[in-house]
């Protein structure tokens, strides 16, 4: 899917501009490793919309929040240590475990609740966990948004059973209705939780800024990010805390929550529309992703090579997975225009799934 350009970031690019251009020296030097001081107080004020009371001096800026999550499990495991995931799960994450050595613990997820604690309870009873990660808010790939109930129940089994809770809240501020929910971070006081995030989803990927609120783990993840990158670009630093500062930042955040809101309700009208066979499909309250699982028998892998040669491709679930699990499965990006172009998508998969079906009964 490719990436949208809206009106809302015409200031971003307005000040990505005059940061070159009149400040052309300090925009092409290096910050200093925890990155702008004037960002960081940004993310602090931004932080009060999940109820996280924080000080720019708590925050470290990353390139992506996928390097503040590698930098927080450097500090947190060593080779061989249990790092709990839900199932399915960010697949970006699921690589930088393997990278790092570190066994990965599959929990079960479901689209309403989330992570099974139930289960992992029970996990926690027969092995020595380093840490939990979950993306409780506007999940990827689900797009559920956890309760406060058991965000509260979470946290009480991180400080029972000694990990860490690592919250990955990229699509935090992307929630349909508002206020949004509040961050696991926020009922912590135990320096339990380290918090995540990043503009890439909000609002441009190849800005490739993120930031880390590292609690007590703070001079550790310092550490890992000076060897890591040592910092991150000043430019889009310094455009994002200005677009923030003069609220550029929250009114582009209305635009899209409602545009996402929209562009979900639109896909699954046509999802209703163009699919002949039995499908399940999610319901998210935030985000712009769907979760379709097929008919059984009929593998994403093969949806995709179907549909190739017309030019449409959607994530396999299997991709989602340590174990490549939900091989029937398929995540639908909804974040650019649902037009003609994105309905012929649907109807072409549609076609797709309805033949390779038709072949599997044939085979039984």
């Amino acid at each position: 899917m490719p990436y949208v350009f809206t009106p809302t970031l015409d200031s971003l690019l307005k000040h990505l501009s005059s940061d070159f251009k009149d400040q052309a020296k300090h925009a092409l030097f290096h910050e200093s490793v925890m990155g702008s001081l004037v960002l960081r107080e940004q993310i602090a004020r931004q932080l009060a919309d999940a109820k996280v009371k924080c000080s720019a001096e708590e925050i470290i800026i990353t390139s992506g929040c996928q390097e503040a999550i590698s930098c927080t499990l450097r500090s947190i495991c060593r080779v061989n240590d249990i790092v709990a995931v839900e199932s399915p799960g960010f697949h970006g994450v699921i690589h930088i475990l393997k990278a790092l050595g570190i066994k990965v613990l599959e929990v079960p997820s479901d689209p309403v609740h989330g992570i099974n604690l139930e289960t992992l309870e029970i996990s926690l009873s027969k092995y020595k966990i380093a840490a939990v990660i979950v993306n409780p808010t506007n999940n990827n790939p689900l797009g559920f948004s956890m309760s406060s109930e058991r965000r509260h129940r979470l946290l009480k089994l991180a400080i029972a059973h000694d990990f860490y809770i690592v919250e990955d809240d990229t699509y935090g501020d992307l929630s349909f209705s508002y206020p949004r929910p509040r961050a696991i971070a926020s009922f912590d006081v135990c320096g339990r939780v380290i918090l995540c995030g990043s503009f890439s989803k909000t609002l441009a990927p190849g800005l490739r800024i993120g930031w880390v609120k590292p609690g007590p783990l703070y001079q550790l993840i310092l550490h890992e990010k000076y060897i890591s990158s040592g910092s991150s670009f000043t430019a889009a630093q310094k455009a994002i805390a200005k677009i923030m500062q003069k609220g550029d930042y929250q009114a582009h955040l209305r635009r899209m929550r409602d545009r996402y809101r929209q562009n979900i309700a639109k896909a699954k009208a046509l999802l209703e529309k163009h699919f002949i066979t039995p499908y399940n499909v999610t319901s998210p309250v935030g985000g712009y992703y769907l979760w379709i699982e097929l008919p059984k028998g009929v593998l994403a892998d093969d949806v995709n090579r179907a549909i190739l040669d017309e030019g449409v491709q959607l994530a396999s679930g299997r991709v989602f997975s340590v174990g490549g699990d939900f091989v029937s499965c398929l995540r639908m990006n909804c974040s650019g225009n649902i037009d003609y172009l994105f309905e012929e998508a649907v109807a072409s998969v549609s076609r797709a799934v309805a033949k390779l079906q038709s072949k599997s009964l044939t085979l039984l």
